[in-house]
């Protein structure tokens, strides 16, 4: 069974109050958080302990990943989606490692561990799916391809925008659904446009 999950490909239509927090709030958030954790890890080695080396190693690449992905949300770049995708797979593995742990030797632990591996696990699939469906901002040849297909007969590219002479799709703010031309509601969801 195929998913067909509407994409956004033009940035002045598409809803990005939610990649403002992540960008702005929690990604800086989880950064200071990262190196918080880094220097405490650190701190377990001295004693030569190999799972503060294995936490330092984690915190160490979430940093850089966070880091990465923060950059290249100023300019869409591809490696922001990459870093964040990257991101989300390295927790979701280091959750998992975790419980494996924590069974092994503070068997007692293992509840709150799920518990933090299920909330990591919603998040990155929400994130997830979020960042998908906003995928063709950050890869401009997808742009290009959706507007070949659907009738602009001349665009440029430049690093952050497509310019069309043709007007864009309009799309409901609130559901996302195509708009027949000059909507005041949407045929969808009803809600009023403008």
């Amino acid at each position: 069974m195929e998913i067909i999950m509407k994409r956004y490909y033009i940035k002045e239509q598409t809803p990005l109050a939610f990649h403002k927090f992540v960008w702005y709030v929690s990604m800086p958030l989880g950064m200071l958080s990262a190196l918080g954790q880094f220097y405490i890890s650190i701190k377990g080695i001295v004693t030569l302990s190999w799972l503060s080396f294995i936490d330092a190693l984690y915190f160490a690449t979430v940093f850089l990943l966070l880091l990465i992905t923060f950059i290249g949300f100023f300019k869409w770049k591809s490696y922001a989606w990459y870093g964040f995708r990257s991101f989300l797979f390295v927790g979701f593995a280091y959750n998992i490692f975790g419980i494996c742990v924590y069974q092994a030797y503070l068997p007692n632990l293992v509840g709150p561990a799920v518990g933090q591996w299920v909330v990591f696990t919603v998040y990155a699939i929400l994130v997830g799916i979020y960042y998908e469906k906003r995928k063709p901002l950050f890869f401009p040849s997808m742009i290009e391809d959706y507007l070949a297909e659907n009738g602009a007969m001349t665009y440029y590219s430049t690093e952050n925008e497509i310019k069309t002479e043709t007007p864009p799709e309009k799309f409901c703010y609130s559901c996302g659904s195509k708009l027949l031309e000059d909507s005041e509601f949407c045929d969808q969801c009803g809600a009023k446009q403008g």
